[in-house]
């Protein structure tokens, strides 16, 4: 129970952070840093500094999946953050290779590009007792498209947004991982509310114009508002 309240209260102040990130430039550092929801109480969990600390044959498996995903390349630019061995059933001590007792993990990994102005994405990882990943990673197929490993840059970003109307004196850059397009895209969010294009019954912090642009092609995706509902 303990565990579902520290992700939901993580989800909402990572949500309540982004929307309120004053203008962001180059480099960036983004993605999700929190915690998973196992839909599990978890009774007892340990941390995890290293991704040695957790058993060979898990530790193993998993970077066999994260390779099949990216390819052996790009994975060498990958790296643990920190994460949490849990235990759904006992309340005592628990230790990060102690596999008959762990019944999931929940990593934080990261890289960076730092030649295109991408100081770190950060992205989950998490995996069941066996050391299967059961969450939907927020990475492109690298390893069957190659290309999509290949960023324009933060500056080329804003770059094709002012050419679109965002003014960068006031824009954010953020990027991101889109589930539609299965690529990496920056998104660049003008600081001045505009009028929303239908009317807004509800307390909320404004419509802003956003751009989003991808990553591998810097191809203009869409142009669109948002609305932040509180």
């Amino acid at each position: 129970m303990i565990r579902l309240f520290l992700f939901l209260l993580t989800f909402a102040f990572c949500s309540l952070f982004a929307s309120q990130t004053a203008a962001q430039n180059c480099p960036v550092e983004d993605g999700y840093r929190g915690t998973s929801n196992f839909s599990r109480n978890t009774e007892s969990f340990v941390s995890v500094r290293k991704l040695n600390e957790i058993s060979p044959s898990i530790q193993r498996r998993i970077e066999a999946q994260l390779k099949a995903r990216v390819g052996e390349q790009f994975y060498e630019r990958l790296r643990f953050d920190y994460g949490d061995a849990e235990d759904f059933d006992d309340s005592s001590l628990l230790k990060p290779n102690e596999v008959e007792r762990i019944d999931g993990y929940d990593f934080n990994f990261k890289f960076s590009d730092k030649r295109k102005g991408l100081k770190a994405f950060h992205f989950k990882v998490a995996a069941d007792a066996d050391g299967h990943i059961i969450n939907d990673l927020a990475l492109p197929d690298i390893a069957s498209n190659p290309q999509k490993a290949n960023l324009i840059s933060c500056k080329q970003a804003l770059a094709i947004a002012s050419k679109n109307g965002f003014p960068l004196e006031r824009s954010s850059i953020y990027f991101e991982y889109d589930r539609k397009t299965e690529s990496f895209n920056w998104r660049i969010s003008d600081s001045q509310a505009v009028e929303p294009d239908e009317p807004s019954f509800g307390f909320g912090q404004g419509t802003y114009k956003k751009i989003s642009i991808e990553a591998e092609t810097g191809k203009v995706l869409k142009i669109y508002k948002e609305t932040i509902v509180l």
